[in-house]
């Protein structure tokens, strides 16, 4: 007689790593893709904030600190775009 098992023990089909493979790529381009999203967003929530806001009597717009801190973060978005871009041709080309 032959031994026996439990469904749950038997190892899934050649070729099962493969596909948990393409799962991870795409995981991988919606981790990096995800936060590009949010710091967009939250650039221009910030870029709309101080341009509406007043303080003393002038926008804070015109204050040379907060327009920095804008292009700071601006900046920064645009890096990971970028760097979101590249990991996505790296992912479609197969080296990811």
């Amino acid at each position: 007689a032959g031994a026996t098992c439990q469904k749950c023990d038997v190892l899934p089909p050649v070729g099962f790593g493969q596909s948990v493979g393409r799962v991870l790529a795409q995981s991988r381009l919606s981790v990096a893709w995800a936060p590009v999203g949010m710091c967009g967003h939250v650039l221009d929530l910030a870029a709309s904030f101080v341009r509406d806001r007043e303080a003393f009597g002038a926008p804070l717009a015109s204050n040379q600190l907060l327009q920095e801190r804008l292009v700071r973060m601006a900046s920064a978005v645009a890096t990971m775009r970028l760097l979101a871009g590249a990991t996505s041709a790296e992912v479609e080309a197969g080296r990811a």
